[in-house]
Order: structure tokens, then sequence, then C-alpha cells
């Protein structure tokens, strides 16, 4: 299962001597975006070499994504292409982690949740809204509906307008933090990126405690 908090490095090819880099300079886990691989490296039997290379190299958990264009991805293919996809690199290398888009086509993502309760590897549903800012009560009822469907981890990315915004964020972060805490464990992310470059990352444990972490980047 994937640690949180944890600094994940994203990988746009199979690249083993990168993937090492990066876990030298600190990074916890690689991402291996689907989406932005060259066709040929995105076939499951190059994923699994590329995983079991990396294993016998190094510590380090892998998180497979297929990003769809809708939520910032480049995988130009069907919705049920992308997924099996996804699906059939994760069967095949056992990644440590996936990562779905939580408004995914629903089959599909039930299929990819059943795979990755088999391998236990951790499930993570996610929500990209590069547009701005949902309200804070939206945030929260989706944030919940992600873990009763079966997320381990909620990956909320959103684009705040002002520092208002973000505070609202970190609010909603403590409120979910209060409202679980005599909850069973499960983890939440919540990522935000605003528009002057600044970008802020959240990572919670929600359930039934939560660990939160602000990095600012300035432009």
């Amino acid at each position: 299962m994937l640690r949180t908090p944890a600094i994940v490095c994203v990988l746009r090819e199979l690249s083993i001597s990168k993937a090492l880099t990066a876990l030298r300079r600190g990074a916890d886990a690689v991402e291996l975006r689907l989406d932005l691989f060259k066709p040929e490296e995105r076939e499951a039997t190059r994923v699994k070499a590329f995983v079991e290379a990396l294993r016998e190299e190094a510590k380090a958990g892998v998180i497979l994504t297929n990003r769809s264009a809708s939520e910032g991805g480049k995988f130009e293919g069907s919705e049920d292409e992308r997924l099996s996809l996804l699906k059939e690199a994760l069967e095949a290398s056992e990644a440590d982690a996936v990562d779905v888009e939580y408004f995914a086509e629903p089959r599909k993502r039930a299929e990819i949740v059943a795979l990755s309760r088999k391998l236990n590897a951790t499930v993570i549903f996610s929500f990209h809204d590069f547009a701005g800012m949902p309200d804070a009560a939206e945030l929260e009822h989706l944030a919940l509906k992600m873990h009763a469907e079966g997320a381990d981890i909620a990956k909320i990315a959103v684009t705040p307008e002002t520092a208002e915004d973000a505070l609202k964020l970190l609010e909603l972060t403590l409120k979910l933090k209060a409202s679980n805490a005599s909850r069973e464990s499960s983890r939440r992310e919540g990522r935000c990126f605003h528009r002057n470059g600044q970008r802020r990352k959240a990572f919670a444990c929600s359930r039934p405690h939560l660990r939160l972490r602000t990095h600012i980047r300035l432009p």
C-alpha cells in the first residue's frame, strides 16, 4: 500500500535512470503516466518489465495513471481503451497504486477497484478542476463519496482564485479530520494550483488522523 504523505516523481517515459535519479533526490514513489508515453511503451509487458527492473534497483512505490483528456491528460483513444489499458498495465505489473478519475466510466472503474483489492494496491480516485474551485461543501461531499465508493486516497486538484479559496481547502481538510476522528483509517489528498504559479499540496490521512503539509512554490 502506498503511504502518505509522499513525494511523487512523474515519469513521461519508461526510464530507469530518470526514476533512480528522482529517488536519490528524495522522491518516495514514481508515477507512470501512460497517457504521456509513446504508444509502444504503454504495452502491459513493457510496463511490467520496467516495474520489475525498478524494484531490483530500489524500494519505491509505483503509481499507474492513464489520465483522461477531460482532466488534463493526453490520451487520445476512447474511454474504454483508456481504462482497459490502465487495467491491463496494473494486472501485469502489480504496481503499488493506481490513479483513476472518480468520474470515469463506472463499470470500468469498478473493475479497476476490484483488481486493486485483489493485488492489495492502493486505489486513488482523482478529480481535477483547472478552471476554478468548487464550493467547499461540494468538495466535502465529493471527498466523502470517493471514500464510500472504494478510494483509499481521494485526490482533489482545484485552482483557487484567491488566498481565501486556498484557506477554504485547508479548512475543509481540518473539518474532515474532525468529523472522521473515530473512523477506520483511510487517506485523502488535496492538491491546489494557483494561477500565479504557486502550488500548494495538502496530504491528509482523514480517518482517523489528519496530517497536513503545505508546500508553496513561488514564481
